[in-house]
């Protein structure tokens, strides 16, 4: 079954400083708003987004799809799913019992953005939604920093993410479900930078990584061997503070990232060809709420939306 693979949007808010409000102190970027013409248009195709991520399971493992009703199947129940097992129901039950709720973490992107209101829109709340009706608990969506996002996993006050590739590498800290989504692997630079061909005469080119993005290092060094030095940074400020400094040559990232430098205004964002896909998600650190991705993986081999 192919997999949904996510590409680039359109320029809604790409280098764009009057779509994106920053309310951060002393050029500080903090919390951005797009103007509600913008992200009504990002609203929308984040709804379809996540329709098409999720009727077509696109998780690699999933082999079985569901041939009625068009190929995939609405539940409004984890207890529906098939496959989800006695203990399994007995353990969701008891977390809706505790009066549980889930923090959903993402990077500011153009799945998950601040609208005109103040609220989280885009494909991050619409998953949180689906997820908060399928297992009666509420999910919440939350946009943090890179380096937040990993520490929270970590310590517990952010339970789940989208933002994480299933690979051996990550698979042994988090549990994950297989691979939902593609997202194209993009390039980012300074205005009026240097050629990368002619630093590279020079000395050898300085890429900037975030952290758990091994994948993306993974994908770009099948094409550029090891003609660059990989730098494994925290936060987009750090990315784009050394950027400027000339400490790094470019940023890879994926298509999320992208809105997270629109503040900055001074930069170039380009899809690297040959194109390369980024592998995302669902995934948990806590061994806690492992039953919830166990049930997501099986609602994604059976079609489900």
């Amino acid at each position: 079954m192919a997999m949904i693979k996510l590409k680039r949007p359109s320029a809604v808010i790409h280098n764009s400083k009057s779509a994106i409000h920053d309310l951060g102190a002393e050029g500080t970027p903090s919390r951005r708003y797009l103007q509600p013409a913008a992200y009504k248009v990002l609203e929308r195709a984040c709804a379809i987004l996540l329709a098409a991520m999720l009727i077509v399971s696109a998780a690699a493992g999933c082999a079985k799809q569901n041939a009625e009703n068009g190929g995939y199947t609405t539940f409004t129940s984890f207890r529906d799913i098939p496959g989800v097992t006695d203990d399994e129901i007995k353990e969701i039950e008891a977390l809706q019992k505790q009066g549980t709720s889930f923090v959903y973490a993402s990077n500011f992107s153009t799945e998950s953005f601040v609208g005109d209101d103040g609220v989280i829109r885009g494909f991050a709340a619409y998953f949180c939604d689906w997820l908060s009706g399928l297992f009666g608990i509420p999910f919440i969506p939350k946009n943090v920093e890179w380096d937040e996002l990993i520490k929270g996993l970590e310590n517990g006050t952010i339970d789940f993410t989208g933002e994480l590739a299933a690979d051996d590498y990550h698979r042994m800290t988090y549990t994950t479900t297989e691979d939902i989504a593609q997202r194209e692997v993009i390039r980012i630079r300074l205005n009026d930078s240097m050629a990368l061909d002619e630093i590279a005469k020079i000395r050898p080119l300085r890429y900037a990584f975030l952290e758990e993005h091994s994948s993306i290092v993974s994908g770009l060094r099948q094409h550029e061997g090891d003609e660059f030095e990989a730098v494994y940074i925290k936060s987009y400020s750090d990315i784009y503070n050394m950027l400027e400094s000339g400490e790094l040559d470019a940023f890879f990232g994926d298509t999320s990232d992208e809105a997270a430098f629109d503040y900055y205004g001074d930069i170039t964002v380009d899809t690297y060809f040959p194109i390369i896909y980024d592998p995302v998600s669902l995934s948990t650190q806590n061994p806690d709420n492992k039953v919830v991705i166990d049930v997501v993986q099986k609602a994604l081999c059976d079609g489900s939306l």
